[in-house]
């Protein structure tokens, strides 16, 4: 893990006790720095930035970006009928922030708001059809373009922007997941045809 994220040494417990941090690692972004946000490019103030989830900041920029490798000016989204739909799983700037409440923004609610992950997005753009967060955990990016899928078959949106959002950056969302099990490969047989699989390790993700 990133020594920038999590204390390793000081959280991992090699007892894979129920309720400890039981992984010994997890997949994370290469050469992402969640400090590093172009806030006034996206007209944002500093305190509001502050208080904004990563995962909001960097949602916004590589949709940017995304949407410029595609040749798609914002010209072309403005007022416009397209969907926003994201699937997001990770909460831990809201874990972070409720740590110490007198020690958090005053635009924290906002920030930090699931909701608001993809209302930035549709704001930003002045998109004006459907903008849903969804969080079904591993499926959400997914459901997200099978909801996308069902407003363009309907032809209530012209067009459909699909995000998925995960970035992990505090320790408690592993340690809570000490008593489904650990990166160990085991499967436990608890009915006649369904399994349970206990190799499951967490990464982050955008797409």
């Amino acid at each position: 893990m990133p020594e920038t994220r999590v204390n390793f040494e000081g959280h991992y417990d090699e007892s894979h006790k129920s309720k400890t941090m039981c992984q010994p690692g997890e997949m994370f972004l290469e050469d992402v720095d969640l400090a590093d946000f172009d806030a006034e490019f996206f007209e944002i103030g500093e305190g509001e930035a502050a208080a904004m989830d990563p995962n909001q900041r960097q949602m916004l920029e590589v949709v940017f970006k995304d949407l410029e490798n595609a040749g798609i000016p914002l010209e072309k989204l403005n007022n416009r009928s397209v969907g926003c739909f994201v699937g997001s799983y990770s909460s831990d700037y809201a874990d972070m922030q409720a740590r110490d409440p007198h020690d958090r923004s005053s635009n924290n609610a906002i920030g930090i708001g699931r909701i608001i992950l993809v209302n930035r997005l549709s704001h930003f753009l002045n998109i004006k059809k459907p903008s849903v967060t969804l969080d079904t955990a591993c499926s959400g990016s997914l459901q997200a373009l099978d909801f996308a899928s069902r407003y363009l078959q309907s032809r209530d949106v012209d067009a459909a922007i699909i995000v998925a959002s995960n970035l992990y950056m505090s320790p408690e969302h592993v340690i809570d997941q000490g008593s489904l099990g650990s990166a160990h490969s085991v499967s436990l047989k608890f009915s006649q045809n369904v399994f349970l699989f206990l190799d499951y390790v967490r990464g982050k993700k955008y797409s």
